[in-house]
């Protein structure tokens, strides 16, 4: 084993296990199974009692269907801190990634969107300047498993999918569109492209829970390591047959498996969006009645919910490997999601809005120095992973970051200066920006209209108090804090 961390917490390693039995693709390991295994160098003397990170990041997930990842809140929750009050900055996939690959908000690193011109893989600016190569600067092995921002690998989209993208050593991500699919995909593995078909064995969460798994075996007791596992759940397939009852598809093992569940019904469930509500948002739910009838949502609810079931496999074996190679006690653990989802509040299905469905993501960490089964209501955001990360590893980012580290939060503290923290959507359909207080939610939208949220009374977001006299100074406030925060760079971020 490495000698035990001095920097503990300091060496806040926490765990987070997601972790399955789960199979692997139906190709060898040594053909496809696997990111190639090249020779690992010993852990350079600058390294010596950094932490490792396994990072696991599910897409579209809702802080409500942890409920069905029982190991995520025993091997992580029970012995780690969860933030209660954890958010991604902008509630849209690739402009959420590439936040926690560069620790700026959209405005400063450029990607608005999912798509092209103004999003994808493509917009990410300095691609060269983000963390992987930050922590590689500082002598660790990175590995990326998984999803990655959405358009890498795609040829009518200018980027080459047999590409591997700087600062990672090994590296397994979908190309082609394939990002999705939980069958019938094609993943890029070390620069050679490999097809999946349709053969249960080649369910995409569990062959990057085998690679995980094995990146982390290979990695053990070298240099410290970086592992960002990005699964495709509990995100929709969109195009599936039209045989099948689920959208996305749960391993085979799991499917079926609850069955009977209620569909999640919260007193802001299917309500009418009212005279008050912005016009992005009403005319949202004009177009999406199809998409939120109830029988769409309870099928969409119940394969989200199953698929997650795959991760939560993949998280408790990750532990394990940790264990097994006497790791787990030096890497820094979290299970978070790019952003929220909602499936019928306020008569909306996805993201792309302030609404707290939206924003609103999981964020656990497990390691020592953090209180087992802690808690921790300060405001904390993606934008912050890469700063809490940095400070831990003793490296140096070539960006400025407009996150904070979230040291003294795992240390125990629970008063972290921030006060209001900026969400933004600025890829102009339904663009917006708000400010988050522990109490309040302030959101303006381009296209007209604004939102105002008592959270402490009003925790659903039922009624708008836009233009109420009654907390027009509150308003005021929250106007001007928005003002500065907008266009905000650095510490005037935090």
């Amino acid at each position: 084993m490495r000698s035990t961390l001095s920097f503990r917490l300091g060496c806040v390693a926490i765990v987070a296990a997601i972790a399955c039995n789960a199979v692997g693709c139906g190709k060898s390991e040594g053909e496809a199974g696997a990111p190639r295994s090249e020779e690992v160098t010993p852990r350079p003397p600058s390294a010596k009692g950094a932490p490792n990170f396994v990072i696991v990041m599910t897409d579209d997930q809702a802080i409500r269907s942890l409920r069905f990842m029982p190991a995520v809140r025993h091997v992580l929750g029970e012995r780690g801190m969860t933030f209660t009050k954890s958010f991604t900055t902008t509630p849209e996939c690739c402009p959420a990634r590439a936040t926690f690959l560069t620790g700026q908000y959209s405005h400063n690193h450029g990607v608005l969107t999912s798509d092209p011109p103004e999003g994808g893989y493509a917009a990410l600016e300095d691609r060269d300047n983000i963390l992987p190569v930050w922590l590689q600067a500082a002598g660790y092995r990175t590995g990326h498993v998984g999803k990655y921002l959405n358009g890498y690998g795609i040829e009518s989209r200018g980027s080459d999918p047999s590409e591997v993208p700087e600062g990672w050593d090994s590296w397994s991500a979908p190309v082609n569109g394939t990002e999705d699919r939980r069958y019938g995909y094609t993943l890029n593995i070390d620069g050679g492209l490999h097809d999946y078909g349709e053969d249960s064995r080649a369910y995409q969460t569990d062959v990057f829970a085998r690679q995980a798994s094995a990146f982390v075996r290979r990695s053990a007791g070298t240099r410290p390591f970086f592992l960002n596992v990005a699964p495709p759940a509990p995100h929709s397939e969109g195009v599936i047959p039209a045989t099948t009852p689920r959208d996305p598809r749960p391993a085979p093992r799991h499917l079926g498996r609850l069955e009977g569940t209620a569909l999640p019904q919260a007193p802001s469930f299917k309500t009418s969006p009212g005279d008050s509500v912005p016009d992005a948002i009403a005319h949202r739910v004009e177009r999406g009645e199809e998409q939120t009838s109830i029988s769409m949502l309870e099928a969409g609810f119940l394969g989200r919910a199953e698929s997650l079931l795959a991760v939560d496999e993949m998280v408790r074996r990750l532990v394990q490997d940790l264990r097994d190679t006497d790791e787990l006690d030096d890497t820094i653990f979290i299970f978070t999601s790019d952003n929220g989802f909602l499936l019928g509040e306020h008569g909306l299905r996805g993201k792309d809005v302030a609404y707290e469905e939206a924003v609103r993501v999981p964020l656990i960490v497990r390691g020592p120095g953090i209180v087992a089964g802690a808690t921790n209501a300060s405001l904390v955001a993606n934008v912050d992973l890469a700063p809490t990360m940095l400070e831990l590893a003793k490296a140096s980012p070539e960006r400025t970051l407009d996150g904070q580290s979230l040291v003294s939060a795992l240390r125990g503290d629970d008063s972290l200066a921030r006060k209001a923290l900026l969400l933004e959507l600025l890829d102009g359909r339904e663009e917006f920006q708000a400010v988050r207080t522990k109490r309040w939610k302030l959101a303006d939208y381009a296209s007209g209209g604004s939102q105002l949220f008592d959270l402490g009374r009003d925790p659903y977001e039922l009624k708008n108090l836009a233009g109420d006299p009654s907390v027009a100074d509150t308003e005021r406030r929250l106007q001007k804090k928005l003002r500065k925060l907008s266009d905000c760079a650095g510490a005037s971020c935090r």
